[in-house]
């Protein structure tokens, strides 16, 4: 059967935990071809099957998309602040964004609160920002200060590609035409079976009349004129429609906890 790279590999990792009750990974490979990755327009597939095996088995990162144009004393920004430090908070757990301004930045901004908290705490989080940034754009926006580890990228379509490589849970918070291109891959990846079943996708609640909307046009109405509809009717079922904090976190933590069962807890790392 026909499937994604993400879960061709995604199932060689379980196999190999079945088999031999171990998944080898090298960290000097790893960081060798992270440096091949950088920069690339069009990422070979031997490259990525490499830096997927690590990201998949690894690092459990929640991903929280978002408006660039939301200032800091917006309530929308102090909700992407709070859920990402109330995620870090619950579980180790790697929070990526766009890595810019926004909610890209508040996104970012909750795991370094709660690391500060941490220090004074005398606890160490070992959860990081990752910002997967875009470099042309006509604004020249820059990456902003919380983040740990920058991806830089050229082109849209390879910056799309590593959120979905890297990640294992979405939150799509209110946002434009940005946050709808990544919000439309993830409905796209779930809907041909590219993402596994565990991968949540969460949606705030000013989505609802855009997913009212793609309903009413690509399956309701054609069904009603007596054609061909455009998707099939329990496509975007599968999305969770919450501005709930805690509902949030429970999910991330229910996912976090089959990837911990099934593939983290069998790896182990090699020179």
């Amino acid at each position: 059967m026909l499937s994604s790279l993400r879960i061709e590999v995604r199932n060689q990792l379980l196999q190999e935990v079945e088999t031999e009750g171990r998944i080898v990974l090298s960290s000097s490979e790893r960081t060798n071809y992270e440096t091949q990755f950088q920069g690339l327009s069009n990422i070979p597939e031997d490259v990525r099957k490499i830096l997927l095996r690590h990201y998949q088995a690894r690092y459990y990162r929640f991903l929280n998309f978002g408006s660039s144009r939301l200032l800091v004393d917006s309530s929308e920004y102090r909700f992407s602040r709070n859920l990402s430090s109330a995620v870090v908070d619950a579980g180790r757990t790697d929070i990526v964004s766009g890595g810019g301004p926004g909610l890209m930045r508040a996104a970012l901004e909750g795991l370094y609160s709660v690391r500060q908290d941490a220090i004074k705490e005398r606890r160490i989080i070992k959860a990081q920002a990752l910002g997967i940034t875009i470099l042309t754009l006509p604004n020249n926006e820059g990456p902003c200060e919380f983040l740990d580890k920058e991806h830089p990228h050229r082109e849209f379509t390879t910056r799309l590609q590593e959120f979905m490589d890297i990640s294992h849970a979405a939150y799509v918070a209110p946002g434009g035409i940005g946050t709808n291109l990544e919000f439309a891959l993830l409905l796209q990846l779930k809907q041909v079976n590219h993402l596994e079943r565990e991968y949540p996708i969460m949606v705030h609640p000013s989505w609802e009349d855009l997913i009212r909307t793609l309903k009413q046009t690509f399956y309701t109405r054609p069904l009603l004129e007596k054609t061909t509809p455009f998707m099939g009717k329990g496509d975007l079922d599968h999305l969770i429609l919450t501005d709930s904090i805690p509902q949030i976190v429970d999910i991330v933590m229910q996912s976090r906890a089959l990837w911990r069962e099934s593939i983290n807890r069998h790896v182990v790392i090699v020179p």
